[in-house]
């Protein structure tokens, strides 16, 4: 049955235990997941990787030379762990992509089904999904299936919601 003494979750939420990491009978990908904080879907890195970080199962303790280290520190420890038990890195590289802006044709006029966003409110990340009681179709100007076209090509990035001509109001999909 599959353990840990320390959440492998990506919060904070932490009980200090006198520097001791205890997991046992979990797959290598939880420990990846857990030293880099991934908080994000994971696919991306999953391909990469050998089907055996998925399936094959390992034991960790590890005891830290700080007496009550902070779950970022644990974090690190394991990091330097996955890098000298099983030689695993990371190779962080910053990439220009192109993105889709959708802006307004008439500045404070927006299509039938879209909502103005306070210019304050945060962005949405992704796709909304119609209800599964949404029965109404959708105006033919609403560009049926651009979405899942976006989604496919793996496009992993939020759209600018304030994108609009001439300062007017953004849009939210």
């Amino acid at each position: 049955m599959a353990d840990s003494n320390v959440p492998l979750g990506p919060g904070d939420v932490y009980t200090p235990t006198g520097g001791l990491f205890k997991a046992s009978d979990l797959p290598l990908i939880s420990y990846i997941l857990f030293a880099y904080k991934v908080t994000e879907s994971p696919d991306p890195l999953i391909h990469q990787l050998p089907g055996w970080v998925m399936t094959d199962k390992f034991d960790i303790q590890a005891r830290s030379d700080v007496q009550n280290p902070t779950k970022d520190q644990m974090r690190l420890m394991m990091r330097a762990l996955l890098a000298d038990r099983f030689k695993f890195t990371i190779h962080y590289e910053t990439q220009q992509v192109p993105i889709f802006a959708l802006v307004l044709l008439k500045p404070g006029r927006t299509g039938p089904r879209r909502q103005l966003h306070p210019g304050d409110a945060p962005c949405i990340k992704g796709f909304p999904t119609p209800s599964a009681d949404s029965t109404a179709p959708a105006p033919p100007d609403e560009m049926n299936g651009l979405p899942s076209i976006l989604a496919a090509a793996s496009l992993e990035c939020s759209l600018a919601c304030r994108a609009a001509l001439n300062s007017g109001p953004a849009t939210s999909l």
